[in-house]
């Protein structure tokens, strides 16, 4: 009999641990994600080699907006065999109206780039780039000179970090999954450019440049339906570890992460780790 007894002892400590992390389970706020997908006002600017691509007879704007918040920063390269003067006093990044300067004293990331696919004066000049981190510095000047074939990052500023709602994608709404609302440039909730004047060499004229964008969809997912997961090396362990990827991902697109609890019905934006 003690044999029996000790069996159903543990087989009713298994249902109360199973219960225990069932109803821990059922409290924890659910993961959602709000996808944002862009589109540009001009034709002008192309999506190629997962960029989008601006190109004028000086110099390529690339954007990737891809990531948390979406970044509005971009890449520009010097195709000409003069140097290029960013003049950041004259630049702005534009949301919704407002104006936001580049010129502050910032941060920013020199890069250097892989140049041996680059082209100086053809369309899709962009092929194969790729970039690597070599230099941190404070701009201390009005004024960037990005040398011949060579490219520099500007980033600043974010596309939004607070999530959308309206009558179409409110507050409850946001718990279907898939649930999604699409905009022309009129009713777009987000309008945003970079307005950017650059001279060349030693001449005093200036170029302007607008890339202008909209934000023309979004849609809430449950991070069931969006996240994956997959196999990666792990050189450090010699083995592999399974790290997750979103799969809407993309260089016209972003998203913000949020919780839902069911507890309180309350949402929260939840910060990915750096």
């Amino acid at each position: 009999m003690r044999p029996t007894r000790i069996r159903d002892n543990n087989m009713k400590k298994l249902f109360y641990y199973f219960g225990i992390c069932l109803i821990l389970s059922s409290c924890a706020p659910s993961i959602y994600y709000q996808m944002y997908q862009t589109k540009p006002i001009s034709d002008d600017i192309k999506v190629y080699e997962n960029k989008l691509v601006y190109e004028d007879d000086n110099c390529t704007i690339l954007y990737d907006f891809w990531g948390e918040f979406g970044n509005a920063g971009f890449l520009i390269y010097n195709k000409s065999s003069e140097n290029i003067y960013l003049h950041l006093d004259k630049c702005f990044y534009i949301n919704n109206g407002y104006a936001y300067d580049y010129y502050q004293n910032r941060i920013y990331n020199n890069k250097v780039i892989e140049l041996s696919e680059l082209s100086q004066n053809t369309t899709h000049s962009v092929s194969h780039i790729e970039t690597f981190l070599t230099d941190v510095s404070e701009i201390k000047n009005k004024t960037i000179c990005i040398p011949p074939k060579t490219v520099k990052e500007i980033t600043e500023y974010e596309i939004s970090k607070v999530l959308y709602l309206n009558c179409d994608l409110n507050y409850k709404v946001m718990l279907e999954v898939n649930n999604s609302v699409s905009f022309n440039q009129k009713d777009s909730p987000y309008v945003f450019s970079n307005r950017l004047v650059y001279s060349i060499g030693e001449s005093d004229e200036l170029h302007h440049i607008k890339n202008e964008f909209y934000v023309s969809k979004i849609t809430n997912y449950s991070s069931d339906d969006i996240v994956k997961y997959v196999n990666v090396k792990d050189c450090a362990n010699k083995g592999t570890k399974s790290v997750s990827i979103i799969k809407e991902s993309g260089p016209d697109r972003f998203y913000i992460k949020y919780e839902f609890d069911s507890q309180t019905n309350d949402i929260k934006i939840v910060k990915d780790p750096q």
